[in-house]
C-alpha cells in the first residue's frame, strides 16, 4: 500500500484520496483471478479514473465491475485489468462508457481468449468510425453510405456521432441477416484488413456484451464479498503478515530515514516489488535502524499469531525479547524466512509434479488459439479479396472508363495482389483486359487460402508434435527417476525395515509418542535407544515416500496429458497428411518458381542477427549504464574499472569496441590508477583478476550449457532414429519434429547456427526429395499410359480422334505447368496440334468462303436500298425547291408591299415634322417678342431706380454741422445695375446675330445634300428598271406558280387567306425537310454500311446468323463427328467476331446468340403467308455452304432448292411477285436471326 499511495499521490491525487484509493488498489489485487502486483493495481485505476473523470469514491465501482463480470463470463480479471487501461481513453472520447467498454471487451476476449487483441482492434474500430464526420475520408464516406443502406442511424439528435456500443447494438440486430460476402465488407470498412477478427468475434458473442453491460452496472458490492471469502484463505493470512510487517517497519522506523528511502525513487520501491523483495527490504531496514519499545514488540507479536494460528506461543517471547531490538528482528527475520522457504517449497512441488503437463497442456492450447487466429485471418482475408474480384469484375467490364473509374480498377488490383501471394494480377494498357479470366483468379484465391489453412494445420501439429517430443523426454527422465527413487525407498526398506516393525525401535517410539510420552524421553522406555538414528529414519523414510509419491504423481500427470495431445495431434496428421499433398500439388502448378522452403532458407540465412555482447547491449551503452551505477552511489568506482578493464581484454574484435574506445576507456582507466594508494592498486588489481576469473568462470559456464545442449539434442536425435527405424513414427512425423527441435533449440542462436543449418538443410533436401520422387513417378505413369494408347490406335481400338483427344488431356495433366518436363510436353503439344490443324483447316476455308459469299449478297442488299433512298430523295428535293420558288415569290410581294406603305409613313412623318416646325416657329416668335417686352419692361424698372435715386436726400452732419445731401451709394447702385442690364442686352444681340448666319449656312448645306440624293435616287430607279426587264418573266412564272399552288392571288388576296395558305406550305415545308434529312441519314447509313461490309460490326451480325444456323443444325443431328465439325466450324466464325463468345457444353449454345423456339420460328413465319417452312433464306443458304465447304461452294451455289407452297394475295403480276417473294425470304431469314 506504500507503493500505491506513492503512486497516487504522484498522479495529483492528495493524502486522503490516496490512502483511499491505496485499499482500492490492494482489493483490486486480493479479487484478482490472477496475481497482480501493486503497480499494475494503481495504473489500472488511474487510467480509468481519468479516462471516465471519476473521484475515488467511484474508483470502488470499477473493481466490481471487472470482479463481477470475470466471475460470471469466460474470462480472467487479471487479463482484463491489463487492456482495459489501453482502449477506455480511446473509445470514452467517442461516448462509450465503462460498462460497455467493460462489455465489448468480454464479449471479444470469450472468442479470441486474447484481450491485447480485442483492445487495439476496438481502437481501431474506433478510429474508423470516427472518421465519419471527416468528408475528405474514403473510409468514412464508405462507412456512411454503409449505415445509411442499412437503416442504422450514425448521430444522435444532437448531432454527435453515436457510441459504439449504440452503433454495433443495432448492426448485431441484422449481423445474422447479412450474407458472408456483406458481413466480411462491413467487417472491413469498419475495422480494417488486420483487425477483422477481433470484431467478428465482438459481433458473433454480442448477446454475452448485451448481459456484460447488466452485469456491471449491477455489480455492486461484488469485491467487498469476494474479498471476505479471501481473507479466510491462506493467501489472506500471509498477505496480512506481509501488512504487518509493512505496519510495523513504518512505526519502528525514523522517519526522517523514511523520508530518505523515499525520496530515493521509484525505482527502488520497484526493484523490490514483491514477496520476497519486500520482506527482505524491510527486514533489512530493521536491523539497522530498529527503535521501537516494548509495546510495539508485543503488539507486532499479537498481530503475527493472529495471522498465523500455529505460532501462538511467540507472542511472549516477542514480548520477553522486546528490550532487545536486534534480538527481535532477527527472530522475525527467521519467521520470514520459513514462510518464504515454505513458499518456495510448495511452487518446487508444482512444478515437479505439473512442471512437464502443465507445458505440454499449454503448448497444446497456445497452438489451438494460434490455429484458430490464423484460420480466421485466411479465410477472411480471402473473403475481402472475392469482395475485390467482385468489384474487378464490375469495373473491368466498364468499356470506356473514367479517370475515376480506372484509378478504382488500378486500386482493386494493387490491393487483390496485397491480400494474396502469387496472384500477379495485371491490366494490358492498350487493350485495357486483364491478364487473366475472373474464374482463375477466384480458384487462386480459393487455393490459396486451402494452403494458408492446412498450413496452419501443419504448423500446429508441428509446434505440438514438438512441445509432445519435450514431453516423452521429460516423462522418461521422471520414469528413470521413479525406478531409481523406488528402488532406494526398496534399499532403504531392506536395510531399515525391521525398525519399522513391531518392536523395533521407530515403531515403538511412534507408538509411544502416540500415547502422550514427551519425545525427549522416549531413551527411558526404550533399550537402545538413538535419538539421532531414530530422527534420520524417521524422516528419511518419509522423505524417500513422498519422493515416489510425488515423482508417480508426475507421471501420471505428463501421461494423462500426453493422452489429452494425441486425440488432438492424430487430427492434426490428419489433416497434416492432406496438407502435403495438395502443397505437392500447389507446388506443382507453380511454374518456374522455387521451393518455399528453399526461398524461406535462403531469406532466413540472409537475415542472421548479429549477436552482441554486453548483455545484448552495444558497449557504449553498456558503459553509459555503468557510469550512471557509479554516479548514483550504486557501483563502487574500483569494481567499475576493473570490469572495464576484464572488458578490454576479453573482448578485442574492433566490431564490438572501436580503437577510439578503447583509447578513450585505457586513459581512464590510468588516470584512475594515478590516484590509488599502494593498497587501493593492489586491491583494484585483485578487482581485475576477480572480474577476469568472472568472465573465464562465465565463458566456461556458457560453453558448459552449449555442450549440454548439444549432447541433449544428440540423445532427442538417437531417439527419433529409433523411431523412425522401428516404424513408431512416419518420416512426415519426423522431420516435423525435426524442424520444431531445431526451431526451439537453434533458431537465432548464434552459438548454434551450424547444427541450426545443418538441420534446416536436412530437412529441405528431405522435402525435395520427396517432390522429384513425385515428379519422376508421375513422368514413368505417363509413359506406360501413352504405350497403351498407341497399341490401341494401332490395333484400331480407338480413332484418331479419340487418341489425340486423350493425348491433349493426359499432357496437360502431367506436364503443362513442369519445367522439368518442357521438352516432352512440347513433343506431345506439337503432335497433338499438327493432327488438330490438318482436321480444322478444310472447315475454316469453307466457313471463310461461305462467310465471304453472305458478305457480298449484304452489300448487294444494301446498295438496292441505297438507290431506292436516294430516288426518294430526288422526289422530295424537287417538291421542296417547288416550295422554296414560291417562298421566294411571295417573299417578294411582301417586299413591295412593304416599301409601298414605309414611303407612305415617311410621307406623314415628313407633314407632321412640317406641322411641328410651323407651330415651332410661331412660339418662338410670341416667345421673342415676350422677352423683348420683359426686357423693356425690367430697363425701365433700372432706370426710374436711378432717377429715384438722384432725387432721394440723406440728413447727415457735414461742414461742421447737419445738412440734406444727395444719396451717392443708392445713386452708385441703380447706376451699376443699369449698366449690367446693357451689357447683358448686347451679348444676347450678339448671339443671336451668330446663331442666325449658323443656320443660313447649315441650311445651304442641306440644299446641297438633297440635291445629291435627289441624283442618286434618280439612277436607282434607273437601274431598277433594267433590273425588272430581265426578272419580269420569272416573276410572271411565280405569279402563276403562286396562283396555281395557293389557289388565290397573293397581292389582291385577304389577310385570313394569306395566312391560312402561309401554315399549310410551312407545314408541308417542314415535313419535307424532315423526310429529306430522314432519306440522307438513310443513304449515309447505307454508305456507312456498305463500307463496313466485312468490317468488324457488319460482318459480326453476319457472323451470329451463320454460327447460329450451325448451332441449330447441330442440335438436331445426332452423329458426333457432324457435330464436332458443326462445333469447329462455329470455333472459327467465333475467332473472327471483334467480341467473341463462350461456349456451353451442356446446352451446346453460344453466350452471345439469341435462341428462339422452333414454335416461335414457324409462328413468325406463318404471320408472313408462308403456309409451309420450306422457304431457302440467305441464312439457309449460309448453312448449306458451309454444311457443303469441304466439297467446294461452287456445287452449294448451283444447288436448286425445293419450296413448299406460298400464298402470296396481293400479286398481280410477275414484277410484285418477284418482289413480294424477295420480302417474304428476308422476313424469314431475320425471323430466325
Amino acid at each position: 500500500m506504500v507503493e500505491a499511495a506513492s503512486n497516487y499521490r504522484k498522479n495529483g491525487f492528495g493524502d486522503e484520496e490516496s490512502a483511499q484509493l491505496a485499499r482500492v488498489s490492494a482489493l483490486l489485487q486480493n479479487v484478482a483471478d490472477e496475481e497482480i502486483d501493486a503497480g499494475t493495481a494503481t495504473s489500472f485505476l488511474i487510467s480509468q479514473i481519468k479516462a471516465f473523470n471519476l473521484n475515488a469514491d467511484e474508483a470502488i465501482e470499477v473493481v466490481n465491475s471487472v470482479n463481477e463480470v470475470s466471475n460470471q463470463f469466460s474470462l480472467s480479471s487479471g487479463d482484463l485489468i491489463k487492456n482495459l487501461g489501453n482502449v477506455s481513453a480511446a473509445l470514452e472520447v467517442g461516448g462509450n462508457n465503462f460498462h460497455e467498454i467493460l462489455a465489448l471487451m468480454t464479449a471479444g476476449t470469450e472468442i479470441m481468449r486474447q484481450s491485447n487483441k480485442v483492445s487495439r482492434s476496438l481502437i481501431s474500430v474506433q478510429s474508423r468510425l470516427n472518421q465519419i464526420i471527416d468528408e475528405e475520408s474514403s473510409t468514412g464516406k464508405k462507412l456512411t453510405a454503409w449505415y445509411e443502406e442499412h437503416n442504422i442511424a450514425i448521430y444522435n439528435q444532437e448531432g454527435q456521432i453515436r457510441s459504439l456500443f449504440e452503433i454495433l447494438t443495432d448492426v448485431n440486430k441484422i449481423w445474422k441477416d447479412l450474407d458472408k460476402n456483406e458481413q466480411a465488407y462491413y467487417l472491413n470498412i469498419q475495422a480494417g484488413a488486420n483487425q477483422t477478427a477481433s470484431l467478428a468475434a465482438i459481433l458473433q458473442n454480442y448477446d454475452t456484451a448485451l448481459q456484460a453491460v447488466t452485469v456491471s452496472q449491477e455489480s455492486a458490492g461484488s469485491a467487498i464479498k469476494e474479498n471476505e471469502r479471501y481473507m479466510e484463505s491462506l493467501s489472506a493470512h500471509v498477505q496480512q503478515l506481509k501488512s504487518a510487517w509493512e505496519a510495523f517497519s513504518n512505526s519502528v522506523i525514523q522517519s526522517d530515514f523514511v523520508k530518505f528511502f523515499l525520496s530515493a525513487g521509484t525505482s527502488v520501491l520497484k526493484a523490490f516489488n514483491n514477496d520476497i523483495g519486500v520482506t527482505v527490504t524491510q527486514f533489512g531496514l530493521l536491523t539497522g535502524v530498529l527503535t521501537g519499545g516494548i509495546s510495539l514488540l508485543g503488539q507486532f507479536g499479537t498481530n503475527l499469531t493472529a495471522a498465523i494460528p500455529g505460532l501462538k506461543g511467540l507472542a511472549g517471547g516477542f514480548t520477553a525479547i522486546s528490550s532487545a531490538a536486534p534480538v527481535a528482528a532477527a527472530v522475525i527475520a527467521a519467521v520470514t524466512v520459513a514462510v518464504i522457504k515454505g513458499v518456495s517449497a510448495w511452487k518446487e512441488y508444482h512444478e515437479e509434479v505439473y512442471g512437464a503437463s502443465d507445458a505440454l497442456n499449454k503448448a497444446v492450447k497456445e497452438s489451438n488459439t494460434s490455429l484458430k487466429d490464423t484460420k480466421d485471418t485466411v479465410e477472411g482475408t480471402a473473403i475481402v479479396a472475392q469482395r475485390y474480384v467482385e468489384k474487378l469484375k464490375s469495373l473491368i467490364s466498364v468499356s470506356n472508363r473514367s479517370a475515376a473509374q480506372q484509378e478504382e480498377l488500378n486500386e482493386t488490383i494493387n490491393n487483390l495482389n496485397e491480400l494474396i501471394p502469387d496472384l500477379n494480377i495485371k491490366i494490358d494498357e492498350q487493350t485495357g483486359k486483364l491478364n487473366k479470366q475472373i474464374d482463375v483468379i477466384y480458384k487462386q484465391i480459393d487455393a490459396w487460402k486451402e494452403l494458408g489453412v492446412q498450413q496452419a494445420y501443419s504448423e500446429a501439429y508441428g509446434e505440438q508434435a514438438a512441445a509432445y517430443g519435450e514431453a516423452q523426454i521429460e516423462l522418461q527422465k521422471k520414469k528413470k527417476q521413479l525406478q531409481e527413487a523406488q528402488a532406494q525407498e526398496a534399499s532403504f526398506t531392506q536395510e531399515y525395515g525391521s525398525y519399522f516393525e513391531e518392536g523395533g525401535m521407530v515403531y515403538e517410539a511412534n507408538k509411544l509418542i502416540q500415547s502422550g510420552v514427551d519425545a525427549r524421553r522416549l531413551g527411558q522406555y526404550i533399550e537402545n535407544f538413538d535419538r539421532t538414528l531414530y530422527a534420520k529414519l524417521r524422516n528419511q523414510k518419509t522423505d524417500l515416500a513422498n519422493q515416489v509419491a510425488i515423482i508417480q504423481k508426475s507421471v501420471d500427470e505428463t501421461e494423462s496429458a500426453m493422452k489429452n495431445a494425441e486425440e488432438q495431434m492424430r487430427e492434426l496428421q490428419r489433416l497434416q497428411q492432406d496438407f502435403l499433398t495438395k502443397q505437392k500439388t500447389y507446388e506443382r502448378n507453380k511454374a518456374k518458381q522455387g521451393s518455399i522452403i528453399g526461398d524461406s532458407l535462403s531469406s532466413t540465412k540472409e537475415q542472421q542477427a548479429t549477436v552482441v555482447p554486453f548483455g545484448g547491449q552495444s558497449y557504449s551503452d553498456w558503459l553509459k549504464e555503468q557510469k550512471h551505477l557509479v554516479n548514483t552511489g550504486k557501483l563502487l568506482e574500483k569494481d567499475f574499472y576493473a570490469s572495464l578493464q576484464a572488458m578490454l581484454n576479453e573482448y578485442t574484435d574492433e566490431a564490438i569496441i572501436s580503437t577510439e574506445e578503447r583509447w578513450d576507456a585505457e586513459e581512464d582507466i590510468y588516470k584512475y590508477q594515478q590516484n590509488l594508494t599502494k593498497e587501493q592498486q593492489q586491491a583494484y588489481e585483485q578487482a581485475v583478476r576477480d572480474a577476469e576469473s568472472a568472465a573465464k568462470a562465465k565463458a566456461q559456464a556458457e560453453k558448459q550449457a552449449i555442450s549440454d545442449v548439444k549432447t541433449a539434442f544428440t540423445a532427442w536425435q538417437d531417439e527419433q532414429d529409433y523411431l523412425l527405424t522401428t516404424g513408431q513414427i512416419t518420416e512426415l512425423e519426423y522431420y516435423n519434429n525435426l524442424k520444431a527441435k531445431n526451431d526451439e533449440l537453434f533458431k537465432d542462436k548464434e552459438d548454434f547456427q551450424s547444427q541450426y543449418w545443418t538441420n534446416l538443410e536436412k530437412i529441405y533436401k528431405w522435402e525435395q526429395q520427396q517432390i522429384e520422387d513425385l515428379k519422376k513417378a508421375k513422368v514413368t505413369e505417363f509413359d506406360e499410359w501413352l504405350k497403351a494408347q498407341d497399341h490401341a490406335l494401332a490395333m484400331g481400338e480407338i480413332s484418331e480422334d479419340e487418341y489425340y483427344t486423350e493425348l491433349k488431356k493426359k499432357n496437360d495433366e502431367y506436364f503443362k505447368d513442369s519445367t522439368e518436363n518442357l521438352d516432352k510436353y512440347w513433343k506431345n503439344e506439337e503432335s497433338w496440334y499438327k493432327w488438330k490443324k490438318q482436321q480444322i483447316e478444310e472447315i475454316h476455308e469453307a466457313a471463310q468462303a461461305a462467310l465471304e459469299a453472305e458478305i457480298e449478297k449484304e452489300k448487294q442488299r444494301l446498295e438496292l436500298k441505297k438507290t431506292e433512298a436516294e430516288t426518294r430523295k430526288t422526289q422530295l428535293e424537287a417538291q421542296q425547291d417547288e416550295i422554296e420558288r414560291l417562298s421566294d415569290y411571295v417573299q417578294t410581294i411582301a417586299d413591295a408591299e412593304i416599301d409601298k406603305i414605309d414611303e407612305k409613313i415617311s410621307a406623314l412623318k415628313d407633314e407632321a415634322d412640317a406641322i411641328t416646325e410651323k407651330y415651332k416657329e410661331q412660339i418662338d416668335a410670341l416667345e421673342a417678342q415676350n422677352q423683348a417686352i420683359d426686357d423693356q419692361i425690367s430697363k425701365q424698372k433700372l432706370l426710374e431706380a436711378l432717377a429715384k435715386a438722384q432725387q432721394s436726400k440723406k440728413y447727415v452732419f457735414k461742414d461742421g454741422r447737419f445738412q440734406y445731401v444727395d444719396d451717392v451709394d443708392a445713386i452708385a447702385s441703380a447706376q451699376e445695375q443699369l449698366d449690367e442690364f446693357n451689357r447683358e442686352q448686347a451679348l444676347q444681340e450678339k448671339t443671336k446675330q451668330l446663331e442666325r448666319q449658323r443656320d443660313l449656312e447649315l441650311e445651304q448645306n442641306q440644299l446641297a445634300q438633297k440635291a445629291l440624293e435627289d441624283e442618286k435616287q434618280r439612277w436607282e430607279e434607273y437601274k431598277q428598271g433594267w433590273s425588272n426587264i430581265t426578272n419580269a418573266y420569272t416573276e410572271q412564272q411565280n405569279a402563276l406558280l403562286a396562283q396555281q399552288k395557293l389557289g388565290i392571288d397573293v397581292e389582291k388576296a385577304t389577310w385570313d387567306e394569306r395566312l391560312s395558305n402561309l401554315e399549310n406550305f410551312k407545314n408541308q415545308y417542314v415535313s419535307l425537310a424532315a423526310q429529306i434529312k430522314a432519306v440522307e441519314a438513310e443513304i449515309a447509313g447505307y454508305d456507312s454500311q456498305i463500307s463496313s461490309v466485312g468490317g468488324a460490326s457488319n460482318q459480326d451480325a453476319t457472323i451470329r446468323r451463320m454460327m447460329k444456323e450451325n448451332s441449330e443444325a447441330w442440335h438436331k443431328t445426332t452423329d458426333p463427328a457432324e457435330r464436332e465439325r458443326l462445333h469447329e466450324m462455329n470455333e472459327y466464325l467465333n475467332s473472327q467476331l471483334s467480341n467473341s463468345g463462350t461456349y456451353n457444353a451442356a446446352s451446346g449454345q453460344w453466350s452471345n446468340l439469341s435462341y428462339v423456339s422452333q414454335s416461335a420460328l414457324t409462328s413468325s413465319v406463318g404471320k408472313a403467308n408462308v403456309m409451309t417452312p420450306g422457304v431457302a433464306s440467305s441464312a439457309v443458304l449460309g448453312s448449306s455452304l458451309i454444311t457443303k465447304g469441304i466439297s467446294g461452294a461452287k456445287q452449294a451455289l448451283s444447288q436448286i432448292f425445293n419450296m413448299g407452297n406460298i400464298s402470296l394475295p396481293g400479286v398481280s403480276n410477275a414484277k410484285e411477285f418477284v418482289s413480294e417473294l424477295k420480302n417474304m425470304a428476308l422476313q424469314a431469314a431475320y425471323s430466325r436471326a
